[in-house]
C-alpha cells in the first residue's frame, strides 16, 4: 500500500521538473506577438550612455500590430512635438515637414525566428522611402504584458541601440 503513494509523489515531482525545464527554455511563438501593442517608452544608447530617445522624446506614442496572416504595421512618434504642431494656430509647411523627422510609419510582413527571439519586419509601404524593401531585425523578449524590443539596425544615426517597450493594448488577447 505504501508503494502507490510513493509512486504517485514521484510522478508528480517528475512532472513538475519537466514543466519547470520547459518553462525555462521557452521559445517565443507567433501567437504571443499577435495583436496590438501600445508604445510605453523609447530609450537610446548614444556614446555608451542610455538616454531618452532624441527622436521620440519623453512622451513617445505609437502602435505595433501583428496579424495572424503575417502582416504588421508600426507607427511611432514624439507626443510632445505632435501636440505642439496640433496646437499651433497655423503650422508652416516647414513645421509640418520637420514633423516627419520625428515620426515613423511602415507596414508590411513579419517573420519570427524563435531560436533567436527575433522578429523580422519587411516594410512594403513606409513614410520613409528608404524603409521600403528593408529588413528590420527586432530582437525581443516578452515580460508579463510587455514586448521589449532591442534594435541595433534600422534606427537613427549615432544611436548604437534602441530599446522600445510596448504594452499589450487593452482588449487585445494573447
Amino acid at each position: 500500500m505504501k508503494a502507490f503513494p510513493v509512486a504517485l509523489l514521484s510522478s508528480a515531482v517528475l512532472l513538475a521538473q519537466v514543466a519547470l525545464a520547459q518553462s525555462s527554455s521557452h521559445q517565443p511563438t507567433t501567437a504571443q506577438l499577435l495583436g496590438t501593442w501600445e508604445l510605453v517608452s523609447v530609450t537610446d544608447t548614444v556614446d555608451g550612455k542610455e538616454v531618452v530617445s532624441g527622436r521620440y522624446g519623453t512622451h513617445p506614442f505609437g502602435y505595433l500590430m501583428y496579424e495572424p496572416d503575417g502582416h504588421m504595421c508600426a507607427t511611432l512618434g514624439d507626443g510632445d512635438r505632435a501636440r505642439a504642431l496640433k496646437n499651433a494656430p497655423k503650422p508652416t509647411e516647414a513645421e509640418k515637414a520637420a514633423y516627419s523627422d520625428f515620426f515613423v510609419a511602415y507596414c508590411g510582413t513579419f517573420k519570427l525566428d524563435a531560436d533567436k527571439s527575433t522578429v523580422y519586419h519587411y516594410p512594403t509601404i513606409a513614410l520613409s522611402p528608404e524603409d521600403i524593401g528593408a529588413t528590420f531585425p527586432r530582437p525581443f523578449r516578452l515580460k508579463d504584458d510587455q514586448l521589449i524590443i532591442t534594435a541595433t539596425q534600422g534606427i537613427s544615426a549615432g544611436v548604437q541601440r534602441r530599446v522600445l517597450v510596448w504594452r499589450r493594448a487593452k482588449g487585445t488577447s494573447q
